[in-house]
């Protein structure tokens, strides 16, 4: 089923088609089917690889990123990059896993970036250029969980910074949650210190190994910079509080 570019018809008749075909239903987090598992996976894999909450993340945005193709219809729709990434973003050289029940290698629908030259633009354009040559020093935040900006994108910039030689420069911390820039005030608020000491007397903080693969997929990864005080204070997994997806650290 080629679902790409979409239609006006996605939301009402090809993406109805793509959940039945994969055997899920929207607002059901249940993974039964053989196809539906390998996309499960192939999304963990993609989005930062084995780590705590993975699955459970995958639940959580589902429908979303099943949703991200649907044209906006608003009064005042949204244009440019927001409306359509494939302007700056392509999967041609993907390598996608797993490879089984389906090679997606094979299978996957291969879409080239329809205008190369924006992210390296030195014009104001709306993607910044971020290409891993800080000349600052850097401290990042991300949630181990965040499938709208997802972990593989801290990965990508640390190896970026260590090709630039600047590795000294960066600073990155995983936090145990799932929604999108779900910090706490603590864990932003220590950052934010943290970095003024850095800056200001040359002492470099703490950070996390994200592209170290058997330290991600550690049970207790992301405990050390995530706020113990959020995760007792939290209730039942939500939109806007997801620290009970994960279990408590020691």
């Amino acid at each position: 089923m080629r679902a790409f570019p979409p239609g006006p018809d996605y939301a009402d008749a090809v993406l109805p088609g793509v959940y039945a075909a994969l055997g899920l239903a929207p607002g059901d987090p249940a993974v039964t089917t053989p196809a539906a598992q390998q996309l499960r996976t192939a999304t963990v894999l993609g989005s930062g690889g084995l780590r705590p909450g993975a699955e459970a993340a995958y639940a959580f945005w589902k429908d979303f990123l099943f949703q991200l193709g649907v044209p906006d219809v608003s009064p005042t729709p949204v244009d440019g990059v927001a409306a359509d990434p494939g302007l700056v973003a392509g999967n041609l050289r993907t390598d996608y896993r797993p490879d089984a029940p389906l090679d997606l290698d094979a299978e996957v629908q291969r879409v080239p970036v329809r205008e190369p030259g924006v992210r390296g633009s030195e014009r104001l354009t709306a993607v910044a250029e971020v290409d891993g040559r800080p000349t600052v020093p850097v401290l990042s935040l991300h949630g181990l969980g965040d499938l709208f900006v997802p972990f593989a994108m801290e990965q990508v910039y640390a190896r970026e910074a260590a090709d630039a030689g600047r590795a000294e420069l960066v600073v990155q911390r995983a936090v145990r949650t799932t929604g999108h820039c779900e910090f706490s005030a603590t864990e932003a608020g220590t950052a934010w210190d943290d970095l003024v000491t850095w800056v200001e007397r040359g002492e470099r903080p703490g950070g996390d190994p994200v592209t170290d693969a058997a330290a991600v997929a550690d049970p207790a990864f992301g405990c050390r910079f995530s706020d113990p005080a959020a995760y007792a204070a939290a209730g039942p997994p939500s939109e806007q509080d997801t620290r009970r997806l994960y279990a408590a650290c020691a």
